[in-house]
């Protein structure tokens, strides 16, 4: 089977292998959730900075970690520093206090710090329960509060023009209006944010060029064109986020929920690629790859996971469901429904007994074969075989010479007879040995086919015994039996020979 995402088991739903393979378990994100928190306290106990507040982001903070790819963004922000110059000159040394502070600061704690590193913008580090030993990834970027929360968008539009005019502080003002970037991932329902870890997924085991906040704006993208659904299928957005990646170098994704996307896309002469940031407009979070904008490597791995995804489907059975078990599948796709089942048994007993009450046959019984009689139907796709022991004749050769009578006797008496019943009729045509119809309850419109077979006893009841034998072994088969008849039944139609 082509695996569309690795790892997953043939016939095992999504929701089972996003909980085996994709979401953290949730005592992971508790000692997570115990860990950070520890860390805001200390950061907020700092001697020399006085903390406003801290903003949790990343993919912990804002509910899209990936089993094994877990990270957290701190933004700090500090009362200290009114301008966006100030911070700026100061950021070295405001990381690098927060770096010595932080590793004497667990010492007393049960959390663990290691591999701090400083960056630019940012203090990056790992940290981890004592108890449990999972560590994580940190990134402390030290901002200060530039949007007034009474009039985010007036405060936005201030911050967005100094970033147009201040070029060399367009990076410091960027992590300053992180806070919007979080929340606006932060609100998706749970079901998008689990195609969200879904792809993730997928982007790390396939090794793709796609950072996780990207995977997050596409997936975002493809549900709010689809009406922003709290519930809703997987599957097709599944496919629909595929083939937004398998054409990557046309993509033109915005946002218009913090700016006017339409402004700062002619102001900045976007061309596709790009997958603008929802709360800076300086940003594209598509991969930069270069002069040449060579994309063929994401575009590929994109079509190889479109091609696996209809191949999976295919391989399993045409319009089977990504993910859903093979049981599910049979209820949804295959099996008659119960309601049908009982309606085509009243069709068939009424036609029977209508049978039975031939003015000029005496009958001994009529035998029930086809898929119906031998409960085997697929849904719209069910037939049944009626084999009418005839009294009338003792050999072969008198049942052959009347065959034809005996055909087109039940031809005319059952149009005749079924006109007081409440089913009705519609005869396709006459073989040599059988008469053809379809049959359908009038208070339905389910029709199903019907072959008529006259037959004889001969040889001591031989013929009878094994058409019974072969009923009744059909009859109890196991239902899983019955499925892999449903699975491999030739379209030819079976035929007795007689």
């Amino acid at each position: 089977m082509a695996e569309y995402f690795p790892g997953l088991r043939f016939g095992e739903t999504l929701e089972k292998f996003l909980d085996r393979k994709v979401r953290p378990d949730t005592m992971f994100l508790n000692s997570c959730g115990e860990v950070i928190n520890t860390v805001v306290r200390l950061i907020h106990q700092h001697p020399i900075y006085s903390i406003k507040e801290v903003i949790k982001g990343g993919s912990l903070g804002k509910g899209t970690a990936v089993k094994d790819h877990s990270d957290v963004d701190l933004l700090v922000v500090i009362n200290n520093f009114r301008k966006i110059d100030d911070l700026r000159e100061q950021l070295p040394n405001i990381i690098s206090s927060f770096a010595e502070y932080l590793l004497a600061a667990v010492r007393g704690e049960t959390i663990r710090i290691k591999n701090t590193k400083q960056a630019l913008h940012t203090l990056q580090f790992k940290v981890c329960c004592v108890e449990d030993g999972d560590w994580f990834d940190v990134d402390f970027l030290p901002i200060i509060d530039v949007i007034n929360p009474l009039n985010v968008r007036g405060s936005l539009e201030i911050v967005y023009k100094k970033m147009e005019e201040e070029y060399h502080n367009r990076n410091y003002y960027a992590k300053c209006v992180a806070r919007q970037q979080v929340s606006f991932v932060k609100r998706v329902p749970s079901r998008a944010k689990d195609l969200i870890r879904l792809f993730k997924y997928w982007n790390y085991t396939e090794d793709n060029d796609l950072s996780s906040f990207c995977i997050e704006l596409l997936v975002i993208h493809i549900w709010q064109k689809k009406g922003s659904p709290n519930n809703f299928e997987k599957a097709p957005m599944i496919y629909d986020v595929a083939y937004q990646i398998s054409f990557f170098k046309e993509i033109t994704i915005a946002f218009d929920d913090f700016y006017s996307s339409v402004n700062f896309i002619t102001k900045l002469e976007r061309s596709p690629p790009y997958v603008l940031d929802p709360a800076n407009p300086f940003y594209n979070a598509g991969p930069e790859m270069g002069v040449n904008g060579d994309y063929s490597q994401v575009q590929e791995r994109g079509r190889m996971l479109l091609d696996n995804l209809g191949h999976a489907m295919a391989e399993h059975f045409p319009g089977m469901h990504i993910g859903e078990t093979l049981e599910k599948f049979l209820d949804r796709k295959v099996r008659p429904d119960t309601s049908f089942l009982n309606s085509c048994r009243e069709v068939i007993n009424t036609v029977v007994h209508l049978i039975h009450h031939h003015p000029d046959f005496s009958i001994k019984e009529v035998i029930k074969g086809g898929s119906l009689g031998k409960g085997t139907a697929v849904r719209g796709h069910s037939d049944v075989d009626l084999l009418v022991v005839v009294n009338n004749y003792r050999n072969v050769n008198d049942l052959r010479e009347n065959m034809k009578g005996i055909i087109s006797s039940f031809n005319r008496y059952l149009l005749a007879a079924v006109k007081n019943e409440s089913i009705e009729i519609a005869i396709i045509g006459q073989t040599p040995f059988t008469l053809r119809f379809e049959l359908c309850c009038a208070h339905r419109d389910c029709w199903f086919d019907v072959d008529l077979l006259p037959v004889i006893n001969v040889i001591g009841h031989l013929l009878i015994f094994w058409i019974q034998r072969i009923h009744s072994m059909t009859q109890h088969l196991t239902r899983e039996s019955k499925v892999t008849i449903v699975e491999f039944k030739s379209e030819e139609k079976s035929c007795w020979i007689i």
